[in-house]
């Protein structure tokens, strides 16, 4: 380490110089004393024969100094020096300040409070997180809450963390996994890109989109609106209480479409009307007490066909008649019956009449009622011979 010398300080080494000259020539004039030889017994130097003043190209056993200039300073804040070359560092160690390590550092374990990194980091054993509960009270897994991944920068902190009750991990970003992958659980498919696992039983969806193929297995509610009862088998429109295997229920009325065992029976289940419409008109109605009505009234414009026999009251049809009755008949409003005499009691019409059911020789085909009444006016016609 260069220093400036003063010129006061070159002159006393002048005066020094000359002073040491003089006291040279007078030694060498003196006559030289008898030596005296002793052995020297301590060749050790203690720090006590030795202050001030430098030495150089010191060496010992333990000690080499090869230096040209000031390399190591040591005072009572400790040892300053630039570089340090050594193979290996005993003991603990600690470092108050900034390290910087041009090169590897090999480590077996390393504690950090804090890393900021922006490296390719290579690893051959799992990274763990520890839980440090802060008394028995506290069980570990609850210390772990919070720690995993965090992703600072660019808006909100992004975070892959652990939550406990009950134990999770949670994102705070979506996740996509690479086309092609899917995620699982014990070896089997949960969700694809496009596919449910087949081993997805059970599901809470409210709202799906449009469905191919769909199987369903036990009950069914579409909408609060369609209700299938898979115990009895039935179908349900507006009501989960279907009375037929098909159930279509009003505000008053309800219609059923239901097989038995022998037939097949539609109609209203409860004491309605029941109506066969065609251009929102009705056609035909059944009323509540069995009534039935063909057409609507005000309108004889419906045309009914009948192509085959028609009874009336009968349970089998003659086949050589077209109607078959077993009653009486009545058309363009006047009334035709069978008896053995003319009526004694009933209602009757002018024109209604009366058919001999006994016909004899020189008796009568019928009688004709000519004045309305109860029973009426009524003579023989048509006398048959004898």
């Amino acid at each position: 380490m260069a220093r400036d010398i003063s010129d006061d300080h070159i002159q006393n080494i002048r005066q020094g110089l000359a002073v040491l000259g003089s006291a040279i020539d007078t030694l060498a004039t003196r006559p030289a004393p008898e030596a005296i030889v002793q052995p020297i017994t301590d060749r050790s130097i203690t720090g006590n024969a030795i202050k001030g003043g430098m030495i150089q190209e010191f060496h010992s056993t333990g000690l080499r100094d090869d230096a040209t200039q000031l390399t190591v300073l040591i005072n009572n804040d400790g040892i300053l020096t630039d570089k340090i070359d050594v193979d290996t560092l005993v003991g603990d160690t600690a470092v108050k300040g900034n390290l910087t390590v041009d090169g590897s550092v090999t480590a077996k374990r390393l504690h950090v409070h804090e890393i900021t990194s922006d490296v390719r980091l290579e690893r051959t054993r799992p990274l763990e997180f520890h839980g440090q509960p802060s008394d028995d009270d506290v069980p570990a897994d609850a210390t772990l809450a919070g720690k995993g991944l965090w992703f600072v920068g660019d808006g909100h902190t992004k975070q892959f963390v652990y939550q406990v009750n009950p134990g999770r991990f949670f994102s705070s970003e979506s996740i996509e996994i690479h086309s092609g992958k899917t995620i699982m659980s014990e070896g089997a498919m949960l969700l694809s890109k496009d596919s449910l696992g087949p081993g997805v039983r059970h599901s809470s969806l409210t709202a799906v989109g449009r469905l191919k193929n769909l199987q369903t297995a036990g009950d069914l509610n579409i909408d609060n609106m369609i209700f299938w009862n898979s115990t009895q088998e039935r179908l349900g429109i507006r009501t989960d209480q279907p009375n037929g295997m098909l159930t279509l229920a009003g505000n008053d009325s309800t219609f059923i479409i239901d097989p038995e065992n022998d037939a097949f029976k539609f109609g209203t289940f409860t004491s309605n009307e029941l109506r066969i419409v065609t251009d929102d008109t009705t056609r035909l109605s059944v009323a509540a007490n069995g009534d039935i009505q063909i057409g609507t009234k005000g309108n004889n414009t419906t045309k009914v066909s009948i192509h085959g026999k028609l009874g009336v009251g009968v349970n089998n049809v003659d086949s050589d008649v077209s109607l078959h009755t077993s009653g009486s008949i009545k058309f363009s409003n006047k009334k035709m019956e069978v008896a053995h005499n003319m009526p004694t009691v009933g209602t009757y019409n002018r024109g209604d009449i009366v058919w001999n059911d006994e016909p004899n020789p020189n008796g009568w085909v019928g009688w004709i009622c000519i004045v309305e009444g109860t029973p009426g006016e009524w003579k023989p016609f048509g006398q048959i011979a004898r």
